[in-house]
């Protein structure tokens, strides 16, 4: 059975969480954890899956872990801490002793501002597996819905390995920027036959201008197999990211985005397969002269994410696909551009 998980009320406790000063660990745990696991589809009244403060011997001596959760296909363990205490190396050894113990796949450590994973594979490993840090203007939760009763731990596990990808090419860049800097100026002079110093003194400034200055009224390929699509993962709920959305405004939104797509597929993340496809309309700006199309958000909502730079697609025909499974190598952790014939064609998203 597929659980409904209130993307809303999993975000407004951890904003809760995150907010939180000068309480007691029992009290943060009642008040955000217990009822946060709830939310993501755990009986915490089942000693079978939720264990609370369960026994972990070591030796001749009893501790007691915090949370112990067990899924059909894994299980983690919580060491809450207090919003005042930080996180540090003795907390993280903390988790993952007990996680090692108690043969768990995963040791998180939270305190409502700050969580940290390690993989039990790992626990030699000083580097966590995965870092969140709670942030009034950028309201991630994926790591909350990757811990979920559905969606652990195959979420989780893409979550830590595109993490992984990120801090390799981040360390890549931060150690060859120099040297890419002037790959490219050599490679921009040749193709250009200006002068290495003009492209230096513009290079950056001129990128950027052009990335952020697309527009609907871009030329699209004549080819229809070479149009674009822009494929999305959504749920059957959340306000702008599913098909309420869709059935209510016959668009998708809010979101921020530069590329203009001829075409959006949907990727279901309940059933991981791509499902939905149609037609771009248009491209909008969120702004005063479009909040009466979204009567049913509130105004300082809509400027909120105005303010942000959210657009939303207003959506043409939808048009009839075969499902597109997954399969095993492409993740739809973000937004992801492929060609219409790629799409048509594909047999999983392993093709795109």
């Amino acid at each position: 059975m597929v659980i409904y998980l209130d993307e809303n009320k999993i975000k407004n406790l951890v904003k809760i969480g995150g907010e939180m000063t000068n309480i007691h660990e029992n009290n943060f745990r009642a008040k955000v954890i217990d009822i946060l696991l709830s939310e993501l589809g755990y009986d915490i009244g089942d000693y079978n899956e939720v264990q609370i403060e369960a026994n972990v011997h070591v030796g001749t001596t009893t501790l007691r872990a915090d949370y112990v959760i067990k899924t059909e296909k894994g299980s983690f363990v919580i060491e809450a801490k207090s919003p005042d205490n930080q996180i540090t190396k003795k907390e993280i050894e903390q988790a993952t002793g007990y996680a090692s113990i108690l043969k768990c796949q995963y040791s998180i450590v939270y305190n409502g501002n700050h969580m940290v994973i390690m993989k039990n594979s790992d626990i030699n490993n000083d580097t966590p597996d995965y870092e969140w840090r709670y942030s009034p203007d950028d309201a991630d939760i994926s790591v909350f819905l990757a811990i979920s009763k559905d969606n652990f731990p195959d979420m989780l596990e893409e979550l830590i390995a595109d993490r992984k990808k990120i801090l390799k090419l981040k360390e890549y860049l931060a150690n060859h920027s120099g040297e890419l800097e002037k790959l490219v100026i050599k490679t921009v002079s040749s193709e250009t036959k200006l002068e290495s110093y003009f492209i230096d003194s513009h290079l950056k400034t001129l990128i950027e201008y052009n990335n952020e200055s697309e527009t609907i009224g871009e030329d699209n390929p004549t080819n229809e197999n070479d149009k674009s699509v822009l494929i999305r993962s959504y749920r059957d709920f959340g306000p702008g990211t599913g098909l309420d959305f869709i059935k209510k405004h016959n668009a998708w939104g809010f979101i921020n985005i530069r590329r203009i797509p001829d075409y959006l597929a949907l990727y279901d993340a309940d059933h991981h397969q791509i499902n939905k496809l149609y037609k771009v309309k248009s491209v909008e700006d969120l702004n005063p002269n479009t909040y009466g199309e979204f009567p049913d958000h509130k105004k300082e909502d809509l400027e909120e994410l105005s303010s942000e730079g959210k657009k939303f697609i207003k959506l043409g025909e939808e048009i009839d696909i075969k499902p597109i499974p997954r399969g095993n190598n492409y993740k739809f952790m973000g937004p992801k551009f492929t060609t219409y014939s790629k799409l048509t064609n594909a047999r999983s998203g392993d093709d795109l």
